[in-house]
């Protein structure tokens, strides 16, 4: 996986050999330039990563096969991803509009968004 390409922001999976390389998030619009980071790998070999294009941030998961999903994260700067270690949850901090960042999880299918703490101001999740 090769992040943030230089200009366009841009994820692209690449062959250990340096070849195959594809570009598994879209060419930014002429509206704006889309920012990928926070990348987390499953343990059996998904890629989340957070995503944000034109205001709207989003949960993105790639499956070993090509399988892309995104969920919308509405209302939250979201960052600093962890996969749980059954696969079925994320964890990551979040911004809401009225405050410091906190701690949620989301399920692997985009859905039962928690939120966790409550003004705590978090910078990184990890789980145990």
């Amino acid at each position: 996986v090769c992040s943030s390409d230089l200009y366009e922001g841009a994820l692209w999976t690449v062959g250990f050999d340096g070849k195959d390389r594809q570009r598994v998030t879209p060419k930014p619009s002429d509206n704006g330039r889309p920012f990928v980071g926070s990348l987390a790998w499953s343990r059996d070999g998904r890629l989340a990563w957070i995503s944000s294009s034109h205001n709207t941030i989003s949960l993105e998961i790639l499956t070993p096969g090509g399988q892309r999903s995104s969920f919308s994260l509405r209302g939250l700067d979201a960052g600093n991803l962890a996969w749980s270690p059954d696969g079925h949850s994320l964890a990551f901090t979040a911004s809401p509009p009225e405050g410091p960042s906190d701690v949620y999880t989301i399920s692997d299918k985009g859905t039962n968004v928690r939120r966790l703490t409550h003004g705590i101001g978090a910078s990184s999740v990890s789980w145990r």
